[in-house]
């Protein structure tokens, strides 16, 4: 760990003029990495243990504790899972390439396999893998006040009919009856070119050509 030379001062505390004075008589130890301030200078920094030394200070904690550091957490131990260990233990060796079919499906037992729940497979009417739950639709009404749903059969939105298009019909125009034997006319019979003969005939007396 290093600090610079500011810090130093505020954590000791020093002046300025004495971590100078420390550091031309040989007391106090420092060094730079070339490392530039705001004022294109560099960075002259001091090593926790350079510091300890000339406070007469030699125990670490001691030290942060006069320096106002955070003291040193212990590196956290891992321990290993025995359960890891003992799944390990307990896998099936690698067949030997050497024998006939090494690698050939076998005959699986299903009473030593359980479920999440420790359950066998067989022969246990508690076994929850297989257990079927019964499903009851959700109610996209039940939120809503029981006077605002309509319970009984549906029925067409009058603005939507026919009967309601016919009393605002202009005079003149077709009936929803007549518009809908209109658009069930076929038309397929017709020439191709119906449209467009038809264009032709309207402008020809007029005078225009293709």
């Amino acid at each position: 760990m290093k600090l610079s030379r500011v810090e130093v001062c505020k954590r000791v505390p020093m002046s300025l003029a004495t971590f100078d004075r420390w550091r031309k008589a040989g007391k106090l130890e420092t060094f730079t990495d070339g490392t530039l301030s705001n004022a294109k200078k560099q960075i002259v920094w001091v090593t926790l243990e350079a510091l300890g030394k000339a406070l007469g200070i030699s125990d670490e904690m001691t030290l942060r504790l006069r320096l106002g550091l955070p003291e040193i957490t212990p590196e956290p131990v891992i321990k290993h899972d025995v359960r890891i260990n003992k799944q390990y233990e307990d896998a099936k060796p690698t067949p030997d390439i050497r024998e006939p079919d090494a690698f050939a499906p076998k005959e699986a037992e299903p009473e030593p396999y359980r479920d999440s729940f420790g359950h066998t497979i067989t022969g246990n009417r508690e076994h929850k893998m297989f257990e079927t739950q019964p499903y009851t639709p959700l109610d996209s009404t039940a939120h809503m006040n029981p006077a605002l749903v309509n319970s009984g059969p549906r029925v067409e939105n009058p603005v939507d009919s026919d009967a309601f298009a016919d009393l605002w019909r202009k005079p003149g125009e077709p009936t929803s009856a007549e518009r809908h034997k209109l658009q069930g006319k076929e038309i397929a019979s017709q020439h191709p070119n119906a449209n467009r003969q038809a264009y032709l005939r309207a402008i020809r007396p007029t005078g225009y050509s293709r």
